[in-house]
């Protein structure tokens, strides 16, 4: 049973999901020594996190424990001190990669440090936001798994750059380009190769990101050269194409407002019939409507999260809208964008100023330095956005749990993304906040023979 004991203290703030990682877990942490002024500081344990210490005026002083948190009777929180307790703890060494921009990957690992947007502003210069923790705890599930090349993730875009420094492909079967029918993927508009670090972006190489999943095989199905995106006839040669070489999961950054043709829902029932996941975005337009694929009841429907999370929802003003600040259009709406929600979301993932991959030099987004800051070379932007993110995100965490569970059915494996879920703020955010540790420890214990039958 996890508890949280109280003992002479009359309040104690309880975030939930919130967590910190360390690179070393112990099992029991005794907190005796006072904070430090101005300081913000995690301890963290398997087990259990006791405390006898003061937290001073102007302190932040977290204390995150796998079973229990025992405060004794000389604990104290002086005013103007932050204090905060957590069940969720650390479960062995955490891994933090050492690829450059990871510090940025809020999604990741929030630090409370995430650069806000704001347009043509170099990201040092911007001004710092985000919440402490709001993220989706990878690194802690990484300590449980960091993928297996038995999962393959389609995904269904504009293919991904194939010389890419930071996108292995090594890592790549059965890619398609199906705009010329040729198995040349090659994506010459940014998209796609954004898309594709978000889910797998080599770790640990010591350049650019770190995608959600280390290990996980990459099918780049190609749909569109920029001009359009897609067809439905595309779509459906690349859904079949997925089943025919036996994907487990499916990625789709595209959507509107229309239902798709009856042939296309069709092959997207195949598709669940022969065993795969399907997710797609929710879209941008900020409304209360999910865009189709994503609402059709059979496919997982991803919003955005932002790095205080909650919805990423329409910032017109200083005063309005998600803590990113991010008030950029996609040239679809009249309002600054924001994640649609309604009938069709699942649940969120983080879906603005994410870190990833371009086509090099000023070829992808990149080129385009008012809305998108990149790295010298141009292989790496730092504010990617958007639901098209957000829909690899959760499409890598799947491919996690499926890695430490193979035996899991796809609508168990939904089942447990929503389940572990953590409650986020706000409207319009389905089951909440996707938690990648939480959801991969669910699936260690999960009997896909007892749990959760349809």
């Amino acid at each position: 049973m996890k508890l949280i004991k109280y003992i002479s203290l009359a309040l104690l703030l309880i975030p939930i999901g919130a967590q910190v990682q360390s690179q070393n877990c112990a099992q029991n942490v005794t907190v005796s020594t006072p904070s430090v002024s101005g300081t913000s500081t995690t301890y963290q344990a398997s087990n259990s996190v006791i405390g006898t210490s003061t937290v001073h005026s102007g302190d932040t002083v977290i204390f995150d424990a796998g079973l229990e948190v025992v405060l004794g009777p000389n604990f104290d929180v002086l005013p103007g001190g932050v204090f905060d307790a957590t069940i969720g703890g650390c479960s062995g060494s955490l891994t933090l990669p050492n690829d450059p921009y990871f510090p940025y990957q809020w999604g990741h690992h929030n630090t409370g440090n995430v650069p806000t947007f704001a347009a043509g502003v170099p990201v040092s210069q911007r001004v710092l936001g985000g919440l402490v923790d709001a993220d989706t705890d990878l690194p802690e599930a990484w300590g449980v798994t960091q993928g297996s090349s038995s999962i393959t993730v389609a995904i269904l875009d504009y293919g991904f750059d194939m010389g890419h420094p930071d996108l292995d492909t090594s890592r790549v079967r059965d890619g398609y380009d199906f705009v010329h029918g040729t198995s040349n993927y090659n994506d010459t508009t940014g998209h796609g190769t954004n898309v594709a670090g978000i889910l797998g972006a080599t770790p640990n190489n010591g350049i650019g990101t770190a995608g959600v999943d280390w290990n996980c095989m990459i099918m780049p199905l190609k749909i569109s050269d920029g001009n359009d995106f897609g067809g439905f006839q595309r779509i459906i040669a690349a859904v079949d194409h997925a089943i025919l070489k036996q994907a487990n999961i499916i990625s789709m950054s595209f959507g509107g407002a229309s239902e798709q043709s009856k042939e296309v829902e069709d092959v997207f029932r195949d598709a669940i019939d022969a065993g795969i996941l399907l997710f797609a975005a929710s879209g941008n337009d900020n409304r209360g409507s999910v865009d189709y694929p994503a609402r059709y009841p059979s496919i997982v429907g991803v919003g955005a999260m932002s790095p205080c999370n909650e919805r990423k929802s329409s910032v017109t003003n200083s005063m309005t809208g998600s803590c990113d600040r991010d008030d950029r259009n996609d040239g679809n709406q009249i309002a600054h964008w924001g994640s649609n929600y309604g009938d069709g979301l699942d649940f969120l993932a983080p879906g603005t100023l994410l870190p990833t991959t371009d086509v090099g030099g000023s070829s992808g987004i990149s080129g385009f330095p008012l809305i998108y800051q990149s790295d010298p070379s141009g292989d790496f932007v730092f504010d990617s956005w958007g639901t098209s993110m957000a829909s690899p995100f959760a499409a890598g965490i799947a491919s996690l749990v499926w890695s430490i569970n193979p035996a899991l059915k796809n609508y168990q494996v939904r089942h447990i993304l929503q389940q572990s879920s953590v409650p986020a703020s706000g409207i319009g955010t389905g089951h909440g906040s996707l938690n990648a540790h939480a959801a991969v420890v669910m699936a260690q214990s999960f009997n896909p023979n007892v749990d959760y039958l349809l």
